[in-house]
């Protein structure tokens, strides 16, 4: 449905201005145009129609204000007007026949109550839009005043909007770079996006510029919720320099809602002052933690741990063991009610005994390390276990010392370390005991080592009984064949080594 303000009204408003006069169309026509095409453009120079075709004339019933740059007018057509159709609806001034507003809609029937039958009744509202409309007519009341008050219902509901707006976002809230001003030299940039203002929803669809004068200056976002010509209630979104200001009530009756978006500096830089996201965001920098920090804003740390019985990385490494790269044990181990070896190196199982290589166990309380070590020597096999075991219930250490067969034993007591006593473990084979005093270990006449000594020989006899010397075994025989007088036999003495002296067997 088109619409157009006439040029004859322009210059006729502007001598009533010139006169202090109000600029307001007092008629409305309704016509019937035969062949109108209703979408079709109207040119601002089109005049009333023919007398032909005017099917009725109304004065104005009422004029109101939208904001300041829209007016309304309108009339009612109550049941006993009719029978006409209508497709074109002027505004006019009577007294200088200027026509100053024209509409072109469908075809449309006014019908009058007749008998039986019952009419129909009309409100017509034609709002003219331009700069300073309601100063240029004059009007200051509202359509509230008049029209049937669907408005204040209206405004009520958008009311109750702002409140719930303004419990969710605070007095002001923005979003991404919405109102976001940079630059360094005026015009400054104005970011696009959506902010709140008083609970009022302010959105700016494409960047824009704003010019400021002198710097430093403090820049304010001003939003109302205003009347359009098209009946809706739009937010009216300005952006200008102040030292201070507050939210307020115009002179027409609007309420602003004001908010500091950005101060600049006497050389240009821009400080943004927009408070980010709504007033729960705002209020969890303070309150609550943040998702992105992953827990790095937590105040203290180490009462959370303690809380939620956690220890950290750091923490953890101090107090346990670190199993990929080892660890030491600064304190005190304590093992109470349990049985598990630990061991290091290689065990094999001969004799119905474990042979560790280098190795120690914790047995159901008491320490028990074995290191054992066997080697090959010629022909003999040499074999050395020392075994000590720690028994806590007793704090009492016995020690066993078995070379090739032979076992030998000894128990202490810390406190009698200076003086050993001579009583066995009865757990150890202590047959060889007196062989054995713990007080000259180095007098001991356990054997530790053996080896053949010097080589000897002895020509033999045929038919003779010949025996190696006293201590020593045969090595070799030299047969010379045929002349058993040149048979020689060798021999080697045998010696054994106790506590690093080396002895020849004596028979």
């Amino acid at each position: 449905m088109p619409s157009i303000i006439t040029r004859k009204f322009e210059q006729w408003a502007a001598l009533r201005q010139a006169a202090n006069l109000p600029a307001r169309p007092d008629t409305f026509i309704f016509a019937n145009v035969p062949g109108q095409n209703a979408d079709a453009a109207i040119s601002r120079d089109e005049t009333v129609p023919p007398a032909q075709y005017i099917v009725h004339t109304a004065p104005v019933l009422q004029y109101g204000m939208l904001n300041t740059d829209a007016v309304v007018f309108s009339v009612i057509l109550d049941t006993t007007v009719g029978d006409f159709e209508y497709n074109w609806i002027g505004l006019l001034d009577s007294a200088s026949g200027t026509l100053c507003m024209i509409v072109h809609t469908m075809t449309q029937k006014k019908i009058a109550t007749s008998g039986d039958g019952q009419g129909n009744t009309l409100t017509r509202t034609l709002a003219m839009q331009y700069s300073g409309a309601a100063a240029a007519a004059q009007i200051t009341v509202t359509p509230a005043t008049w029209q049937i008050d669907f408005s204040a219902r209206l405004f009520g509901v958008d009311e109750r909007l702002r409140q719930a707006n303004y419990d969710r976002y605070g007095h002001a809230a923005f979003f991404d770079n919405a109102f976001l001003l940079s630059g360094h030299a005026s015009p400054f940039a104005l970011g696009a996006g959506v902010g709140y203002v008083g609970g009022v929803r302010a959105a700016q669809a494409a960047g824009g510029t704003v010019v400021v004068g002198a710097l430093p200056a403090v820049m304010w976002l001003d939003v109302s919720l205003q009347g359009q010509v098209t009946s809706r209630w739009e937010v009216v979104a300005k952006v200008s320099a102040a030292v201070n200001l507050a939210d307020y009530v115009d002179a027409l009756g609007f309420s602003h809602y004001v908010t500091a978006i950005a101060s600049i500096d006497a050389n240009g830089n821009v400080t943004d002052l927009r408070p980010k996201g709504s007033l729960a965001e705002q209020n969890s920098e303070l309150a609550y933690l943040k998702k992105a920090a992953n827990l790095s804003d937590l105040e203290n740390k180490a009462t959370a741990q303690n809380n939620l019985d956690v220890y950290s990385k750091t923490t953890a490494d101090a107090r346990y063991l670190i199993k990929a790269a080892g660890g030491e044990i600064t304190g005190v181990l304590s093992i109470n009610n349990t049985s598990f070896v630990i061991k290091n190196g290689s065990y094999v199982s001969s004799d119905n005994a474990t042979r560790y290589t280098n190795g120690f166990s914790i047995e159901n309380g008491s320490l028990v390390t074995r290191f054992y070590q066997e080697e090959s020597i010629g022909n003999y096999i040499q074999s050395v276990m020392l075994v000590a075991d720690i028994n806590s219930s007793s704090n009492a250490y016995a020690f066993r010392f078995r070379q090739n067969g032979y076992s030998f034993a000894r128990r202490f007591i810390p406190d009698e370390y200076n003086n050993w006593d001579d009583h066995f473990d009865a757990r150890y084979d202590d047959r060889y005991d007196n062989r054995f005093n713990p007080r000259y270990a180095y007098k001991t006449e356990a054997v530790i080592d053996t080896r053949l000594g010097a080589a000897g020989n002895m020509v033999i006899t045929h038919d003779t009984w010949v025996r190696a010397p006293s201590g020593c075994m045969v090595t070799g025989y030299y047969f010379e064949g045929d002349n058993p007088a040149s048979d020689i036999l060798e021999y080697k003495p045998i010696q054994i080594n106790i506590n690093g002296n080396w002895r020849t067997i004596s028979g």
